[in-house]
């Protein structure tokens, strides 16, 4: 009875307590049952295992001897013999390469550091380096845009005088800063900052005092038609100039010529606001044109009075001419930029009767018109001369002016204290263009006047 395996026989024997009533008694039913291990069988006896009943179609079942022999536990594989599916003579772990031990998500055969991308290092921390800024100077109101170079990771923070920037960008060789706000002036330290670490630029950043809105640079730069056939020596064109960075006003031009726009005055006094000393000792003015000239930095007199002015050649000064100003090489603690269109003169034009082959007479309201239109404002300025009893002219008082570029412009009679026969009038009529650019170190505002002159005179009569 040793090779009937348990399952066989249900719990209770072959008539369980729902077959007692058909088959009695156990011990009955058992009498009459051949012993399995028998080859015959009497009619009415169960077979033995050896034999066993054909299947469905006829077909005599395996015998038990002819089964492979089951040592194994029901549902398994025994040891040595090969899983439905598998490669003979492998062990596999679900999900993986047969003869490879992987753990999730890695590759066989490598160890891989966390969160470094190559196998077996591990990256060392940035350490910080600070460079340069660019530009180094700016207003003390803040919101300047700044690049700094180095050596920088994701964390990195800036700091101006004690004062967080704000950073606009950032990568691991340049930080984009927006500047912040200082209360003071003049240089100060730049820090940039990671966890532990710190590197500071001493006196990285200069502040300069805001002044928005305000005039920072003033100047004149000027071509003079001389025209008419009763000079002496005969007409020649000139040019001067006068340019100069300047403390915060508002200051303009015309203001040299009348205490109000629309007006005339006699011997006006000079308005021009104190200079900066650059440090540089000339400023060099260049155009896309070609044209180029050099002017001594912040000569003297400031304004429309030329005389005293640096004289230029005419031919660095030319009419319809846009001039840059080139970066200005100073001193160590000026901020060496430059200025697009610093300045422009415009096109010639003519004043009526000023260009006649003698010269014209004139009573004390003078009247003069002019041609063509397009400047920001036109300028006057009229010199009186007379001529003492052995020859010499003698300067006699100046009336200036500052009107609209309407094309034509009375001087009231009694803009003169006193009017005399036979003197002699330089007349100057200036189409004024002024090109306002914002400084990059404060924001205030260039003022350079360029002016094309037509320049000629007249006798006074009563």
């Amino acid at each position: 009875m040793s090779s009937i395996q348990p399952w066989l026989w249900p719990a209770g024997g072959l008539c369980g307590a729902w077959l007692l009533a058909s088959c009695g008694s156990l011990e009955s039913y058992l009498e009459g049952v051949k012993d399995p291990l028998s080859s015959t069988t009497t009619p009415g006896e169960r077979p033995s295992l050896d034999t066993g009943p054909t299947d469905d179609t006829g077909t005599d079942r395996p015998t038990d001897t002819d089964r492979p022999t089951d040592t194994g536990a029901p549902g398994t594989t025994a040891p040595g013999t090969t899983a439905p599916g598998t490669t003979p003579g492998t062990t596999t772990a679900p999900g993986t390469t047969p003869g490879t031990t992987t753990a999730p998500g890695t590759t066989p055969g490598t160890t891989t550091a966390p969160g470094t991308g190559t196998t077996g290092t591990t990256q060392p921390p940035v350490v910080l380096q600070l460079s340069s800024i660019e530009p180094d100077f700016g207003t003390n109101a803040g919101g300047k845009e700044v690049l700094l170079t180095g050596t920088f990771d994701m964390n990195t923070e800036v700091w101006f005088a004690g004062s967080q920037a704000t950073i606009l960008s950032s990568t691991g060789a340049e930080l984009r800063v927006a500047t912040p706000s200082n209360a003071g002036t003049g240089w100060v330290d730049v820090e940039v900052r990671s966890g532990a670490q710190s590197v500071t630029l001493a006196s990285g950043y200069q502040y300069w005092l805001d002044e928005s809105g305000m005039t920072g640079v003033v100047g004149e730069i000027s071509y003079i038609d001389q025209v008419g056939g009763y000079w002496s020596g005969g007409a020649s064109d000139f040019a001067y100039g006068t340019f100069a960075f300047s403390t915060g006003s508002a200051w303009e031009l015309w203001q040299d010529y009348a205490p109000a726009f629309g007006s005339c005055a006699f011997d006006h006094a000079l308005t021009a606001p104190g200079r900066l000393d650059t440090g540089a000792t000339s400023l060099q003015f260049s155009s896309s044109a070609g044209p180029s000239f050099t002017l001594p930095d912040a000569t003297a007199q400031l304004g429309a009075l030329w005389f005293g002015s640096s004289s230029l050649p005419t031919s660095g000064v030319v009419p319809n001419t846009i001039y840059d100003l080139d970066p200005v090489l100073g001193g160590p603690d000026w901020p060496g930029f430059g200025l697009s269109t610093a300045v422009q003169i415009g096109a010639p034009f003519t004043v009526v009767g000023l260009d006649a082959p003698q010269a014209p007479n004139t009573d004390r309201q003078i009247d003069l018109t002019w041609t063509g239109a397009g400047g920001d404002y036109v300028v006057i300025w009229i010199l009186r001369q007379y001529q003492g009893v052995f020859g010499a002219w003698h300067d006699d008082g100046i009336v200036t002016c500052a009107v609209p570029d309407t094309g034509a412009f009375s001087i009231p009679a009694q803009t003169w204290p006193g009017w005399y026969a036979n003197d002699f009038l330089h007349i100057q009529v200036g189409r004024v263009v002024t090109d306002a650019q914002v400084l990059p170190h404060n924001d205030s505002t260039s003022n350079v006047a360029g002016v094309i002159w037509v320049y000629g005179g007249a006798y006074t009569i009563f």
